[in-house]
């Protein structure tokens, strides 16, 4: 059965006072009922409640003559509602009673109030008496015969009432209990923009941009003759950058190496900022284009044959010879596209000119026949790291293999900083995990947990070197519960990825280690995991 807590804040009386017969028969009440903390969010009181919004309950309002005195008036009210806030508001004289709220005669008695407040989920009713001190001031007057004259605002929160004998009263601060928080305005317009500030120091380089759009190409000169590649010298110290050279001619595509051990992820660096933009440099005189070679005859497609079976490969052919440059022809309507004649030699770099205007994108011209392939290049440079042997020269006919020596570490239940924060579970062989984050990732509704997790700069420094991070199931954090402690943080309500329905999610209460369902745009903590 659901626990419900009702905190009686306080009597609020409104009583109109009139100088002419008619003194209205009734007070008016007003009491927060709260409920206990389910989810931290804006209201929550320093008992750890929260208010009761919209709840149906059963109210008993009974005048007595002393604390424990005689009863002299009692009324009941059935099931009333609290509003969107958890106030209850009810007038003391208009509900269901056997007695009459004007034969009253407050001049004669010592007045206590009695309430009971019951609801259909609470075991037992709460019940309340308090002193009515000097509220009823109106229903006093219509009794004793020394009726007011008059009531003065003095503008401090406090009254004034003249009376007919000439007599005058002023009450204490009136002031009521301070209402619950409205809801949060629009947001103001923007200001204006600040003037700029000086230029920063240059940051470390940031994170590499996307690529730019890819500019017209140039003329493509002839490509001289390849040398041989020397023997690789044992590398010198780093000299400084020089000038940036021509281009040269691309190589022959090596054999695919193998691909090395992923190493540790490093940290991110912070960004930078932005360096002001350098003056543009001076346009470069284009040179003129080459006339376009005669296209050779498209031969007639032949017919398709059935598909063979799939025969054993052969063994890689050598390259066959570069055939010689022929003579540039005149130049003849565009015709379809030949084959790739071979590159002249490199021309000299000429000074480089601001980028035209993008020209319109020609018509694709239709596709050569594919050379044969050229021979296997030299695999690039593969180091063995510690219990690893690599053997082979990286060709086709030799390949590298790599062997790994030594064994899988092992972990136990606790602080892993390699990890990126502590395991709170464990194979039997110690090779696999969970591993729980050693700080919250922040605090938001169902629906954005997975955004929160997967900012970095949400995660402890160990944390951030894995984006692999998730949301726990409510399994996961029963088990995380059983290392709170040295997990470290651990005392709020937690959302799990487990799902009661369409509309609420289950979420664990590391204070008493106790899991409950709520709606999933309610706010509560996150604390990420990953395996391994």
């Amino acid at each position: 059965m659901k626990k419900i807590i009702f905190t009686l804040l306080s009597l609020v009386f409104v009583i109109g006072v009139y100088a002419q017969p008619g003194v209205p028969q009734g007070i008016n009440y007003q009491a927060m009922v709260y409920v206990p903390y389910e989810t931290q969010q804006v209201g929550v009181n320093s008992s750890g409640q929260i208010p009761a919004k919209n709840q149906k309950v059963d109210v008993a309002f009974t005048i007595t003559n002393g604390e424990n005195g005689n009863a002299v008036y009692s009324e009941t009210h059935s099931q009333v509602s609290t509003d969107e806030y958890g106030l209850l508001e009810l007038t003391i004289g208009t509900g269901t009673t056997t007695n009459s709220f004007n034969a009253i005669d407050w001049k004669g008695i010592d007045a206590y109030l009695g309430v009971t407040i019951t609801v259909e989920d609470l075991a037992n009713p709460i019940t309340s008496k308090q002193k009515l001190w000097s509220v009823p001031y109106a229903l006093y007057a219509e009794k004793s015969g020394n009726g007011i004259t008059g009531v003065t605002d003095n503008g401090d929160g406090t009254l004034t009432f003249t009376y007919l004998d000439g007599g005058v009263y002023t009450t204490g601060p009136l002031t009521g209990l301070t209402g619950p928080a409205g809801a949060q305005g629009p947001a103001g317009p923007a200001g204006n923009d600040g003037a700029q500030g000086p230029a920063g120091p240059a940051g470390n380089d940031g994170a590499q941009g996307p690529a730019g759009p890819q500019g017209p190409a140039g003329p493509t000169g002839a490509t001289g003759p390849e040398g041989p590649q020397g023997i690789q010298g044992p590398a010198g110290p780093a000299g400084a950058d020089g000038a940036q050279g021509p281009q040269g001619s691309a190589g022959a595509d090596g054999a695919q190496g193998p691909i090395g051990l992923t190493g540790p992820a490093g940290a991110d660096g912070a960004q930078g900022p932005i360096g002001l933009t350098g003056p543009a440099g001076a346009d470069g005189a284009h040179l003129p284009q080459g006339d376009q070679g005669p296209q050779g005859d498209q031969g007639p497609q032949g017919p398709a044959g059935a598909n063979g079976a799939q025969g054993p490969q052969g063994d890689q052919g050598p390259q066959g010879a570069t055939g010689d440059t022929g003579a540039t022809g005149p130049e003849g309507p565009q015709g379809p596209q030949g084959s790739a004649g071979a590159d002249g030699a490199q021309g000299p770099a000429g000074p480089a000119g601001n980028d035209g205007a993008q020209g319109p994108i020609g018509l694709t011209g239709a596709t050569g026949p594919q050379g044969p392939a050229g021979n296997d290049g030299q695999g690039g440079v593969t180091t063995a790291g510690t219990n690893v042997t690599i053997t082979g020269t990286g060709t086709v006919s030799d390949p590298y293999v790599v062997n790994a020596n030594g064994s899988t570490p092992t972990y136990t239940i606790g602080l892993w900083p390699e990890l990126g924060g502590y395991v709170f579970w464990v194979s039997a062989d110690g090779k696999h995990g969970l591993v729980a984050e050693t700080q919250d990732q922040g605090f938001t509704s169902w629906y954005e947990v997975q955004n929160l997790i997967s900012n970095p700069s949400n995660h402890s420094v160990n944390g951030q070197k894995f984006r692999d991070w998730r949301m726990p199931t409510k399994f996961e954090l029963n088990e995380m519960y059983a290392h709170a402690v040295a997990i470290g943080g651990l005392s709020n309500l937690y959302w799990s990825s487990t799902e009661l329905d369409g509309l609420n999610a289950w979420r664990f209460y590391f204070a008493d280690g106790s899991a409950y369902s709520g709606s999933k745009t309610n706010a509560n903590y996150v604390r990420a995991v990953r395996a391994f």
